[in-house]
């Protein structure tokens, strides 16, 4: 078997992650390959030894050249741009749509959910990361009888391998990790954590990503007063260590899937706290190993309770290590993973075809 896993963006962030987890997951047992925009994901993907070819742009042309040298037996299109143009090319490839976001513009008549409902009819099958994804769609009742949920798994080794491979010792006491960009929601982040700041006069705040709302997130800091307590790390390849070493990671994303970025903070034993947003409702457990918050006073006062009360951190710390054990079983990811593939081939259970 060959597949092809076709995504549209230029660097590595969660559903780039997830990818990189199949492939590196099934490495020795099927041939698989990367592709995408060239850009800054050819560093990451070299790193983790992956198979890349790259796209000079995301084209229906460049894109059908890929597959005609390539000649996968699956494509797997990760996200809705990849997967409608994936049916463009396709012809008789079975074509898979793994969606890892519930984008705001999928849950009403769009044209990217017009677009995409037109293209699922010559989807093989549709993946989605959290009920919700599916559930949320304006066209769910037309794609239903195609898809299944499966949740989002990190290998807890490679975790583990980063933190012991950086040498640098941090010292924040929360940290947000991902994109400094609308859908994260970065201004409400900077508000939370400098009520924080203010809050716990010898707190420090971590952020490990980019984006286009930099300046304005510092904007924030500084008219609160906090700025000299906030250190911006940009986009680090490998952020465990830093995670590792914090009390608590906080999130306000404004749409999510099963983020890739929170499996990996409770792998490390590091409680989250969030807003109550798609996949990470079905991941934190209400004081057992963080919280759920939609009010930005009580968020904050949350926050702080974990970094000031020692035992309260380690009982959240447990529980964090305990959910996680469900989003590191990588046999069973991959299990799930290749009984989709085999049922594509055609197969009941796929025998015939692998």
């Amino acid at each position: 078997m060959r597949v092809l896993h076709l995504l549209n963006s230029d660097r590595l962030s969660g559903a780039e992650n997830v990818a990189v987890e199949i492939i590196n997951g099934f490495d020795g047992e099927i041939e698989m390959a990367y592709s995408s925009s060239m850009g800054a994901i050819e560093k990451s993907l070299n790193e983790r030894n992956v198979k890349y070819i790259p796209l000079r742009n995301f084209s229906k042309s460049e894109i059908k050249s890929v597959v005609m040298g390539y000649q996968p037996d699956i494509i797997h299109a990760h996200d809705i741009r990849s997967s409608i143009q994936a049916v463009r090319v396709a012809k008789k490839i079975p074509v898979i749509s793994h969606i890892h976001g519930n984008h705001d513009d999928m849950k009403k008549a769009s044209l990217k959910s017009i677009l995409y409902m037109l293209a699922s009819f010559k989807f093989k099958h549709i993946i989605g990361v959290s009920k919700s994804v599916v559930n949320d769609f304006k066209f769910s009742r037309l794609i239903r009888d195609k898809c299944s949920v499966l949740y989002n798994v990190i290998s807890k080794d490679r975790v583990i391998k980063g933190v012991k491979n950086d040498s640098i010792e941090y010292d924040f006491d929360f940290v947000y990790l991902g994109r400094l960009s609308e859908p994260k929601n970065p201004s409400r982040i900077a508000r939370i954590a400098s009520k924080v700041l203010v809050k716990v006069k010898y707190a420090k705040f971590g952020i490990i990503g980019e984006g286009n709302m930099v300046e304005e997130m510092k904007e924030i800091f500084i008219k609160n007063q906090v700025i000299d307590r906030v250190e911006f790390l940009g986009f680090m390849a490998n952020p465990y260590k830093v995670l590792s070493q914090s009390n608590v990671m906080i999130m306000c994303s404004r749409y999510e899937g099963t983020p890739m970025a929170a499996l990996e903070a409770l792998s490390l034993g590091i409680p989250i706290v969030s807003t109550s947003t798609d996949g990470l409702v079905e991941l934190i457990d209400d004081d057992i190993n963080g919280y759920i918050s939609d009010d930005d006073d009580d968020f904050a006062n949350k926050v702080s309770s974990i970094i000031i009360q020692k035992k309260l951190f380690e009982r959240l710390s447990a529980g964090a290590k305990e959910k996680s054990i469900d989003y590191t079983d990588m046999k069973k990811y991959k299990e799930k993973v290749l009984d989709i593939y085999s049922k594509c081939l055609g197969g009941k259970d796929g025998s015939d075809k692998l």
